[in-house]
Protein backbone atom coordinates (compact mmCIF):
# COMPACT_ATOMS: atom_id res chain seq x y z
CA UNK A 1 0.00 0.00 0.00
CA UNK A 2 2.80 2.23 0.52
CA UNK A 3 4.58 1.59 -2.83
CA UNK A 4 1.25 2.55 -4.30
CA UNK A 5 0.96 5.51 -2.51
CA UNK A 6 3.99 6.59 -3.62
CA UNK A 7 3.45 5.84 -6.82
CA UNK A 8 -0.24 7.42 -7.22
CA UNK A 9 -0.98 9.68 -4.02
CA UNK A 10 -3.82 10.98 -6.06
CA UNK A 11 -5.59 7.99 -4.93
CA UNK A 12 -5.96 9.81 -1.74
CA UNK A 13 -6.86 13.04 -2.73
CA UNK A 14 -10.60 13.53 -1.51
CA UNK A 15 -10.16 10.92 1.23
CA UNK A 16 -7.01 11.71 3.36
CA UNK A 17 -8.78 12.33 6.35
CA UNK A 18 -10.16 8.76 6.50
CA UNK A 19 -6.93 7.43 5.81
CA UNK A 20 -5.21 9.22 8.45
CA UNK A 21 -7.89 7.94 10.49
CA UNK A 22 -7.51 3.93 9.66
CA UNK A 23 -3.72 4.54 9.93
CA UNK A 24 -3.89 5.84 13.58
CA UNK A 25 -5.75 3.60 14.61
CA UNK A 26 -3.23 0.73 13.22
CA UNK A 27 -0.73 2.61 14.90
CA UNK A 28 -2.38 2.40 18.09
CA UNK A 29 -3.31 -0.69 18.01
CA UNK A 30 -0.58 -2.80 20.20
CA UNK A 31 -2.29 -6.04 19.41
CA UNK A 32 -1.18 -5.89 16.36
CA UNK A 33 2.57 -7.17 14.82
CA UNK A 34 5.15 -3.94 14.81
CA UNK A 35 5.35 -5.07 10.93
CA UNK A 36 1.86 -4.09 10.39
CA UNK A 37 2.12 -1.00 12.21
CA UNK A 38 5.22 0.25 10.54
CA UNK A 39 3.94 -0.31 7.45
CA UNK A 40 0.83 1.93 8.21
CA UNK A 41 3.57 4.21 9.42
CA UNK A 42 5.27 3.94 5.36
CA UNK A 43 2.00 5.16 4.01
CA UNK A 44 1.51 8.06 5.60
CA UNK A 45 5.41 8.84 5.02
CA UNK A 46 5.23 7.83 1.58
CA UNK A 47 1.55 10.47 1.14
CA UNK A 48 3.55 13.46 2.83
CA UNK A 49 6.08 12.98 0.48
CA UNK A 50 4.28 13.33 -2.63
CA UNK A 51 1.56 15.21 -1.26
CA UNK A 52 2.41 16.97 1.46
CA UNK A 53 -0.36 20.01 1.54
CA UNK A 54 -3.69 17.55 2.30
CA UNK A 55 -1.36 15.75 4.60
CA UNK A 56 -0.72 18.80 6.78
CA UNK A 57 -4.33 20.51 5.94
CA UNK A 58 -6.53 17.46 7.75
CA UNK A 59 -6.96 18.15 10.86
CA UNK A 60 -6.37 14.15 11.68
CA UNK A 61 -2.88 15.03 11.50
CA UNK A 62 -3.07 17.03 14.36
CA UNK A 63 -5.68 14.95 16.53
CA UNK A 64 -4.81 11.51 15.54
CA UNK A 65 -1.40 10.84 13.35
CA UNK A 66 0.77 12.25 15.48
CA UNK A 67 -0.79 11.57 19.06
CA UNK A 68 -0.21 8.05 17.84
CA UNK A 69 2.94 8.70 16.64
CA UNK A 70 3.91 10.02 20.13
CA UNK A 71 2.29 6.84 21.85
CA UNK A 72 4.32 4.48 19.77
CA UNK A 73 7.87 6.43 20.52
CA UNK A 74 7.20 5.59 24.22
CA UNK A 75 6.60 2.13 23.86
CA UNK A 76 9.98 1.20 25.08
CA UNK A 77 11.32 -1.63 26.64
CA UNK A 78 9.45 -1.77 30.44
CA UNK A 79 12.00 -4.40 31.59
CA UNK A 80 15.34 -3.19 32.99
CA UNK A 81 17.35 -6.07 32.66
CA UNK A 82 16.36 -6.81 29.19
CA UNK A 83 16.53 -3.12 28.45
CA UNK A 84 20.39 -3.44 29.93
CA UNK A 85 21.89 -6.78 28.07
CA UNK A 86 20.38 -5.29 24.86
CA UNK A 87 22.79 -4.54 22.09
CA UNK A 88 22.90 -0.56 20.82
CA UNK A 89 23.42 -2.00 17.32
CA UNK A 90 19.83 -3.55 17.81
CA UNK A 91 18.33 -0.54 19.14
CA UNK A 92 19.92 1.26 15.75
CA UNK A 93 18.41 -1.02 13.21
CA UNK A 94 15.35 -2.12 15.50
CA UNK A 95 12.00 -2.17 14.18
CA UNK A 96 10.03 -1.90 17.23
CA UNK A 97 7.25 1.01 17.83
CA UNK A 98 9.79 3.36 19.27
CA UNK A 99 12.39 3.08 16.26
CA UNK A 100 9.65 3.21 14.00
CA UNK A 101 8.08 6.45 15.46
CA UNK A 102 11.33 8.10 15.48
CA UNK A 103 12.02 7.45 12.29
CA UNK A 104 8.63 8.89 10.87
CA UNK A 105 9.12 12.11 13.19
CA UNK A 106 12.42 12.67 11.74
CA UNK A 107 10.82 12.14 7.91
CA UNK A 108 7.85 13.72 8.41
CA UNK A 109 9.01 16.46 10.00
CA UNK A 110 10.95 17.33 6.69
CA UNK A 111 7.95 16.74 4.70
CA UNK A 112 5.72 18.66 6.22
CA UNK A 113 8.19 21.50 7.60
CA UNK A 114 9.35 23.14 10.41
CA UNK A 115 6.48 25.28 11.02
CA UNK A 116 3.71 22.66 10.70
CA UNK A 117 5.73 20.37 12.79
CA UNK A 118 6.06 22.86 15.85
CA UNK A 119 2.55 24.03 15.70
CA UNK A 120 1.75 20.60 15.90
CA UNK A 121 3.86 19.24 18.67
CA UNK A 122 3.75 21.84 20.77
CA UNK A 123 0.43 21.09 22.50
CA UNK A 124 1.59 17.27 22.84
CA UNK A 125 4.41 17.60 24.49
CA UNK A 126 2.93 19.78 27.32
Amino acid sequence: MAELTGTHPEIWKDHVSQLLTVISQVMDSSALEDGTRSSAVEVILSLTVEMPAPVRKAPETASMFFPALIRMLMEVEKDDETWVNSAEEDEISATGPSSTAIDALKRVSVDLGEKTIVAIIQPLIG
